[in-house]
């Protein structure tokens, strides 16, 4: 009789496995039937592709990490909570077709948040994650139920925007979740959470088979909406989910977690602020498409994408390991040292090269 490790490590090889063939036998096919139908979304102000590429990749990232993550679950229904795997499949699939429908349509911004909180609204039903609290950051211990469901439903819209506004350049989007997927596998591991596990491997092999095609493989395949909206619902979910443990449980992987889970995120969150603040500053709307995201400053500095994509997940490791590092300090100060550390490590190359630009 099989031990619960042995049918975990079964479980986990299964929903890989599952992932990846589901990748691997709907990307090419994609290709093909875009080629064919010559089925392409037109470049904008933000994009940096040429107009014959296809952008539906998505479809095999939602199912190659529905259908993983589904039969992973199945295989280990005696010991997971099946409500975290099938209550976020269907939060999953609801982003999804958003994404699938603005691909097609180009969707306005408004309709797009609404959707989006819908969406999120439903996750927080389905899953029963919440923000309580921020464990003593700006001396706030404990939210009132009503500014709780706020600040999670606020998370979960920012973080699937911001995780969107990542997927400008080959492998920028799809790499960061992998290093995240990476994180919250080894979270579940060590916290004992089977289902966390689960979905991070379920990521992580719906993810693997896309970036080869997306960085190295002669006809590009690109996510588009459809498949980034997917990664940042899937991010939201690992943040609330391993705040919820950090929050709740006695032996805690690390000592300060509202900072370690911001510094995870640090990449999206400052990427979407520097933008915006950008596009405000312009005189633009906060939505308008232009390439003053931190990969395209990359690019600008003579960088190759897969360079530019190398480097900044470095740079995003470098971070988190930093952070840990760091847990020895204050509450406030590690937040302080975390915020500057990210910003430093981001924005610090570009504005050397800017300066060296000037001056030399």
């Amino acid at each position: 009789m099989m031990t619960p490790t042995v049918i975990l490590m079964l479980s986990i090889l299964l929903t890989l496995g599952v992932s990846v063939v589901v990748g691997l036998s709907v990307y090419p096919l994609i290709i093909k039937i875009s080629f064919k139908k010559k089925i392409f979304k037109a470049s904008n102000k933000r994009t940096v592709h040429g107009k014959f590429v296809s952008t539906f990749g998505g479809i095999g990232i939602a199912f190659g990490f529905i259908m993983g993550a589904s039969l992973g679950a199945v295989a280990l229904k005696e010991v997971i909570d099946m409500n975290q795997i099938y209550g976020l499949v269907f939060p999953v699939l609801m982003v999804f077709m958003l994404g699938i429908w603005d691909d097609l349509t180009e969707l306005r911004a408004l309709e797009k948040l609404l959707m989006q909180i819908l969406c999120g609204v439903t996750m927080m039903w389905l899953l029963d994650l919440n923000v309580v609290g921020f464990g003593g950051v700006f001396g706030i211990e404990a939210l009132p139920q009503i500014w709780s469901y706020v600040v999670t439903l606020f998370v979960i819209v920012a973080l699937i925007n911001a995780v969107n506004l990542l997927d400008g350049i080959d492998g920028f989007a799809g790499s960061y979740v992998v290093l995240l997927a990476g994180y919250m596998l080894l979270q579940g591991f060590v916290l004992e959470k089977p289902s966390l596990m689960i979905l991070s491997v379920a990521a992580i092999g719906a993810l693997l088979p896309f970036l080869y095609y997306n960085m190295f493989h002669k006809r590009k395949l690109f996510m588009g909406d459809s498949g980034s909206l997917v990664l940042g619902l899937i991010t939201a979910y690992f943040v609330l989910d391993v705040y919820h443990i950090e929050m709740t449980q006695d032996s805690a992987f690390v000592a300060q977690p509202v900072v370690v889970l911001f510094a995870l995120v640090a990449l999206p969150l400052i990427d979407t602020t520097s933008v915006i603040m950008v596009r405000l500053f312009k005189g633009l709307g906060p939505f308008s498409p232009d390439k003053n995201h931190i990969h395209h400053r990359y690019l600008a500095m003579g960088l190759t994408h897969n360079q530019t994509t190398f480097i900044v997940m470095e740079l995003t490791l470098a971070l988190w390991l930093f952070t840990f590092w760091l847990s020895f300090l204050p509450l406030h100060w590690h937040l302080v040292s975390t915020v500057l550390l990210a910003f430093g490590l981001y924005m610090g190359p570009i504005l050397v090269y800017r300066i060296k630009k000037m001056y030399l």
